[in-house]
């Protein structure tokens, strides 16, 4: 006995629309059974990308005319790749009715575990090493005895063996150092914590 099988078959034409037409094929052979589907194999599982920081262009190396990043009125982060005894020198305002709560250092990479800091009230960094001229400075990174990854770094000491006292600060212009003397390609992230006045 023959088999009727209907089938619908699309056909595309190039020369215009596609068009339904209907063909039955006649056939003496019995059709298989369909065979299953192989089960499913579980895919691997994904590796982690590394997630690539964006840093800036490098930031001025001239203390007496420093990279400006802008007034700031809002969280502000300070980021990038540095060494071999490159110095960067950041420059910011705090807005008026604005001040600086916290410095956190988010981020630190380098085979030289410390590096330093310093911050200075003025537009031009021409504290050099006087600590007297600078109103927080510091060793930072995982080397470091208080400013470590995850802590804020904004505090003062009359000297590396004296108490720290927490600073703030106000509205104003600032020069940020950040040195690391021994690495090449070591790299730190900050975040600048900024709140209005009360």
């Amino acid at each position: 006995m023959r088999r009727f099988i209907v089938l619908t078959i699309l056909l595309f034409t190039a020369c215009g629309p596609s068009t339904n037409e209907t063909v039955i094929l006649i056939s003496d052979t019995p059709i298989p059974p369909s065979t299953p589907l192989p089960a499913s194999t579980a895919l691997p599982a994904p590796t982690a990308v590394p997630i690539q920081k964006i840093f800036p262009d490098d930031y001025s190396d001239n203390p007496y005319d420093p990279s400006i990043i802008g007034i700031l009125d809002k969280d502000t982060t300070i980021s990038n790749i540095f060494g071999d005894n490159n110095r960067d020198y950041v420059g910011f305002t705090v807005k008026e009715n604005f001040f600086v709560e916290s410095i956190t250092l988010i981020d630190y990479y380098g085979q030289d575990k410390i590096a330093f800091f310093a911050i200075q009230k003025n537009d031009k960094f021409t504290a050099e090493d006087d600590i007297t001229k600078m109103l927080s400075y510091g060793h930072f990174g995982p080397d470091s005895t208080f400013n470590k990854v995850g802590q804020d770094i904004l505090y003062y000491s009359k000297n590396m063996d004296s108490d720290r006292e927490k600073v703030i600060l106000n509205s104003g212009d600032y020069v940020m150092r950040i040195q690391q003397g021994n690495s090449e390609n070591a790299s730190y992230e900050f975040q600048l914590i900024i709140k209005a006045q009360k």
